[in-house]
């Protein structure tokens, strides 16, 4: 399943290369910076306590718009840290990163309005630790895998090198080999699915 989303997502990479050329202005390199707030997808559970889904994210990347219609990015975010104190006595925590590249299909509404359209693939860092409040004993984890984003946007170009806008980005994993534990503190602390919204500037050279 792995290999065959990880295929999917690069023949979209390419067709988007190819819709780019479609004789519209010359592209540009950009470099852009981002910062929101994220929120880690969590399964739904009955386990009740503290749990912190929210922090914090930022992005930074760079870009190629390819014509007026399509520019693909690189980029790499820091989504936070998610703290959890369980009823139980347990407590976690979570930090995630991740490494994307994304095609960007963009809609110019008017002069001064760009909805746009994102999707693509990505290479998360996901960390953390789980301390039982029984043994005392701390479980350390750590994983790298693939994944993937879809969003959606909308940027306000000011001149012809700085655009502002507002970005709202879905993470999701390929898999999900950590079912078993659906019903244990551990899932909600090993988990890499975030929805992030932000605000951010990209400028054109």
């Amino acid at each position: 399943m792995k290999l065959v989303s990880i295929a999917a997502w690069s023949a979209l990479l390419l067709a988007g290369t190819a819709f780019a050329q479609t004789g519209d202005p010359p592209g540009r390199f950009y470099v852009g910076v981002l910062v929101g707030q994220s929120e880690l997808d969590r399964l739904a559970t009955d386990i009740t306590g503290d749990i912190d889904d929210h922090d914090v994210a930022y992005t930074a990347l760079v870009g190629f718009r390819f014509g007026r219609f399509y520019a693909l990015e690189l980029g790499y975010s820091d989504l936070g840290d998610f703290p959890a104190n369980f009823s139980s006595g347990d407590s976690g925590t979570t930090s995630l990163r991740n490494f994307a590249v994304t095609n960007v299909v963009i809609w110019p509404v008017s002069e001064r309005v760009h909805l746009k359209a994102m999707a693509g693939i990505n290479y998360f860092e996901l960390s953390g630790s789980l301390t039982r409040a029984s043994s005392g004993t701390t479980t350390s984890f750590s994983d790298r895998s693939g994944s993937y984003n879809w969003g959606l946007g909308l940027d306000v170009p000011i001149n012809e090198h700085l655009e502002l806008g507002l970005d709202l980005t879905w993470y999701r994993t390929l898999d999900f080999g950590f079912d078993l534990f659906a019903t244990d503190e551990f899932n909600l602390v090993y988990e890499a699915d975030a929805t992030v919204i932000q605000l951010g500037a990209r400028y054109r050279f």
